[in-house]
């Protein structure tokens, strides 16, 4: 029958092309660890510019373990700005104000600023903890909160950090390393595996008006720079092992149907696909989850080969509009 032609035809198309992604995620993963030891090995050498490369995490909804895992970056200019509500969390804040000896600061905001968002800033006063910027925020939403520390960076720079996502040794640095080789400074940098992790032009973003803007727009695509590898990895994130069973299941089963009317050729088309897929992710499951171990980490490596492959069509999809 012509559909059971034609559904041969797609699962050897679908089978052939999961082949080459998980290939080419298996290859993207270990060119971003090479360049990783790259840049660790020489990151004075080619990171002149890196004194005028200024970056602020903003988190939203933090708590104190999130903030003190944000502080352990080594970058030098570098701030981390953690956004609360005093009203609704007062035990964080003095829990903060204690163990970092913050003390309130000044706050004049901006033209540009909503000045009512933020009642309060503090900064603190230890010597290594100096970074560390509390905004005392009217919560409204996550990104009414990122608005409010948008305003009080003071670097060129932000980078919005989500609550669960927990930053790779070396992320900061990496993404300045790259963004110092590359021909001019990006205005968006962003990682193509692990947890979301972009780091944008402050300027650009006050001017697509905010984080909580429905115009937001993206900078063109000649602006942005995409870093291979993982910088971050979310905690939060659930294995995904039932997505992948699934995709697998479905596959198997119009592979089955098609070699009951025809011959057995697409099922072993499929298993030599899967096979191949689960041994690219495999091999660089380490990579990919460097936080699991065993199973899980393959689930999540899985999980993450199908949130780029999904990222890619949407992509593709964009550009033929």
């Amino acid at each position: 029958m012509l559909w059971i032609d034609v559904l041969s035809v797609l699962l050897s198309i679908c089978s052939v092309a999961l082949t080459v992604c998980a290939s080419a995620y298996a290859a993207v993963l270990v060119r971003g660890e090479n360049r990783r030891r790259m840049f660790a090995e020489a990151y004075g050498a080619v990171c002149d510019c890196a004194g005028r490369v200024g970056i602020s995490a903003i988190c939203t909804d933090a708590d104190a373990e999130h903030i003190a895992d944000l502080l352990r970056v080594e970058y030098e200019r570098y701030e981390v700005i953690a956004t609360l509500d005093s009203v609704r969390n007062p035990e964080l804040l003095s829990e903060l104000v204690e163990r970092y000896c913050l003390v309130r600061v000044d706050y004049h905001p901006a033209g540009e600023s909503a000045a009512s968002e933020v009642r309060r800033l503090y900064r603190s006063r230890r010597r290594h903890f100096r970074r560390l910027v509390v905004a005392d925020v009217v919560s409204v939403t996550p990104e009414a909160d990122a608005d409010a520390a948008l305003y009080v960076a003071a670097y060129d720079y932000v980078m919005p950090v989500g609550r669960n996502t927990e930053l790779r040794p070396e992320a900061v640095e990496r993404m300045v390393a790259e963004m110092c080789s590359a021909p001019q400074l990006p205005h968006e940098v962003y990682a193509s595996s692990g947890a979301e992790l972009s780091l944008f032009m402050r300027d650009d973003i006050v001017a697509c008006g905010g984080f909580s803007s429905r115009a937001r727009r993206f900078c063109r695509r000649r602006d942005r720079l995409r870093i291979a590898g993982v910088l971050a990895t979310d905690k939060s994130a659930d294995s995904g092992a039932r997505i992948c069973r699934r995709t697998a299941i479905v596959l198997f089963v119009a592979a089955a149907a098609v070699a009951f009317r025809t011959d057995i050729w697409p099922v072993v088309a499929v298993a030599a696909s899967l096979s191949v897929t689960a041994a690219a992710v495999l091999c660089v499951m380490p990579l990919a989850a460097p936080h699991l171990r065993g199973a899980d980490a393959f689930a999540y490596a899985m999980r993450d080969f199908a949130k780029n492959l999904g990222s890619y069509i949407r992509f593709s999809a964009d550009r033929f509009q």
